[in-house]
């Protein structure tokens, strides 16, 4: 086809075309070719609308909707739109297959597509066809939104045609089968229905034609999820009800409200956005986990209309609305039939009279105030004034944006409808976040933890522990369950084993003061105090024999636990020197001979120890000298039975004088006498 792309096989069809596996030979890859059917190639309006969706579409890149790379004409007038080639086949194959999904996984994928939603209205382009079957799943089971391009064409054609052009009405918005114009709101309403589908495997509106799909989805409330299957969480029953609203202003405004939502839905928290009702009429609104309250919306507690109560003339125009509605079902179930007319459809005209009959008795559109930058009570003031009601989503800010408004769902200077909700996005300042208990964890498990809680790792430290196990963590700071802000460094303690024993803790203690007591009575003290007595040693103080007078180290001195301390005992006063083990008296000083005052002073010669000298002249007139006591040796030596022996004085010379000679001091035989000096 056009002298680039070979057709392998037929993909599938729609009412609008054909789909076919090729290959782009210029570039040597695969690509789903969708060729519009031709009966419509000479429609000129209708092929200036496909190649403008065409480059409309090309111009979205977004991960979740499908890449459109080429467009053209071929040979035979065909035209087409070659795009990227998802293999892994349609939602709408995966719940024919499997029926309803885990609430978890059709949450993950309704995200995706309200994701790619999104991206699509803020470049202008409203799908009109949002259905599972074109919802691509590619391998790893992501979703990928198709046909963007040819579905918005599809809005001049009768709804009788509908089952043909459009496949079936099952997924259109009141608005679409009504023939009015369409926004961003009427995707979101497809969407539900999608989810919805996802939910129970069910859609919410079945009849026998596509009319009677139609007028069910104007006219009857949706029975919720939650009926059909207990296990839907009801915070996403809540979703589902809010997005099958059946006035558009009565929906999310724009698909970054769903998405707000449904991650609030993740994290266990409730939804803001969402007001649903039971078949009742109720509000049934709750989180996953816990109840939800219902959006912030100031002037109406009830919540029933995004903040405002409806006045009896907008409640005349919904009762004139639903009076026609049911005039043309009437039709339609006679066989009147819908005729396509020259301004459009026999709906569409429908629709716009209702439309003006609205207007006429409602406040009609306004200019949207620009809000950002005030604080929420200021904005909400603001929009009041002009009629707008206010839904308020806090979200994590710097502390300079704090309680002011960071963004607005419309921006100021756009034109909305009176009596429509403005979603304000008001900054909540740092979050904060409970700190995970990391104790017991392998620090690598304990990064993990500390990341997924949107905090950091700080600093790390090793410590023995006699309770965690070597190389786990064993302490953190702050403590677990405590609120910290976003981006907090959590400081890790890691085990390095339990404590060598060794090593015991060093405690301090005094050195108590044990003086004045008696040896046995201080050890017991001491112990006591948590020192161990090492012993005594004795010294002279007049103190009594026997008394602790000191300590080494003294007393009051700051120890560690278990040093050995020494008792200083005292010894009484007349304690012996050291070394003297006899006890005896102390050796007392030589006296001088009476006559020897005049005498020069020469030191004596030793004195005889024992035993008389034969030649003694004069035995008796010298006085007795004792011998002094040993005073190294080991054993006491016994004193002699005899008395010392006198010594006779020496003879003296002319101006002489004879000196005493000192006792002496060591042990030996019975000295011999002095001699006489000769004169």
């Amino acid at each position: 086809m056009d002298s680039r792309y070979v057709l392998v096989g037929l993909l599938g069809g729609g009412g609008m075309g054909k789909v076919y596996l090729a290959r782009d030979e210029v570039l040597d890859r695969d690509v789903a070719l969708k060729v519009l059917r031709e009966q419509y190639a000479e429609d000129w309006e209708l092929v200036e609308r496909f190649e403008r969706e065409a480059k409309a579409s090309a111009s979205l890149n977004h991960p979740h909707i499908v890449s459109v790379y080429d467009r053209g004409r071929t040979a035979e007038g065909s035209y087409y739109i070659a795009m990227e080639h998802v293999p892994g086949g349609t939602l709408k194959d995966l719940i024919l297959k499997e029926g309803s999904m885990e609430a978890a996984e059709a949450l993950r994928l309704t995200s995706q597509v309200a994701d790619a939603l999104g991206v699509a209205h803020a470049s202008g382009i409203v799908h009109r066809d949002v259905k599972p079957h074109n919802v691509l799943l590619t391998a790893a089971g992501d979703a990928k939104v198709a046909d963007f391009g040819i579905a918005r064409a599809a809005s001049k054609v009768s709804l009788s045609n509908s089952s043909r052009v459009l496949g079936t009405a099952t997924y259109m918005s009141p608005e679409q089968a009504m023939g009015d114009p369409l926004g961003p709101e009427s995707d979101l309403y497809s969407l539900g229905v999608v989810l919805y589908e996802m939910l129970t495997g069910k859609v919410p509106f079945e009849a026998d034609s596509s009319v009677g799909v139609a007028m069910k989805h104007v006219s009857e409330p949706p029975r919720p999820p939650r009926e059909k299957d207990p296990e839907v969480p009801e915070g996403l029953n809540a979703v589902v009800l809010k997005l099958l609203q059946k006035k558009p202003e009565d929906r999310y405004s724009d698909a970054a409200e769903l998405v707000a939502d449904l991650s609030r839905l993740e994290e266990g928290l409730a939804p803001v956005f969402a007001a649903s009702r039971s078949a009742s009429g109720a509000e049934t609104t709750r989180a996953l986990t816990q109840p939800l309250a219902p959006a912030p919306v100031h002037g109406n507690p009830g919540g029933a209309h995004r903040g405002f109560v409806r006045s009896p003339r907008r409640r005349r125009a919904r009762l004139l609305a639903a009076v026609l509605v049911a005039l043309l079902v009437l039709l339609g179930m006679l066989g009147v039939g819908l005729s396509q007319s020259s301004g459009g459809s026999m709906f569409g005209s429908v629709g716009k009279a209702v439309e003006e009959a609205e207007q006429a008795l409602s406040v009609g559109e306004g200019e949207v105030p620009k809000v950002v930058g005030l604080t929420a009570e200021e904005a909400r003031g603001r929009l009041a004034e002009q009629g707008f009601g206010v839904a308020v989503e806090r979200s994590k800010s710097g502390a300079e944006d704090e309680g002011r408004v960071v963004g607005q769902s419309v921006p100021g200077g756009q034109e909305a409808r009176r009596g429509s909700r403005i979603a304000l996005t008001v900054g909540g300042g740092p979050r904060t976040v409970k700190v995970p208990n990391i104790v017991g964890m392998t620090p690598e498990k304990a990064q993990t933890k500390i990341d997924e809680a949107g905090l950091k790792l700080g600093g790390r430290k090793e410590a023995p522990s006699a309770d965690v196990a070597a190389g786990e963590v064993s302490a953190q700071d702050p403590a677990a369950g405590k609120e910290a802000k976003l981006g907090t460094e959590v400081e890790l303690t890691v085990s390095s084993g339990p404590p060598a024993a060794s090593q015991p803790q060093r405690v301090e203690v005094d050195v108590p003061d044990v003086s004045g007591l008696s040896v046995d009575e201080a050890t017991t003290i001491l112990r006591a105090a948590g020192c161990e007595p090492a012993g005594t040693k004795t010294e002279t103080s007049p103190e009594p024999e026997g008394t602790v007078i000191g300590t080494d180290p003294p007393m009051g001195t700051a120890v560690a636990s278990g040093t050995p301390v020494i008792l200083v005992v005292s010894g009484g006063p007349g304690v012996p020197p050291a070394g003297d083990p006899s006890g005896g008296p102390a050796a007392q000083p030589a006296t001088a001979s009476p006559d020897a005052s005049d005498s020069p002073k020469f030191p004596s010669k030793p004195a005889p120890s024992a035993g008389p000298r034969a030649d003694d002249p004069q035995p008796s007139s010298q006085k007795p000298t004792p011998s002094p006591p040993e005073p190294t040796s080991p054993e006491p030596t016994s004193p002699e039975p005899t008395s010392p022996e006198p010594t006779s004085p020496e003879p003296t010379s002319p101006g002489g004088a004879t000196g005493a000679a000192p006792p002496s001091t060591t042990p030996s035989p019975p000295s011999v006498p002095a001699s006489t000096a000769p004169p």
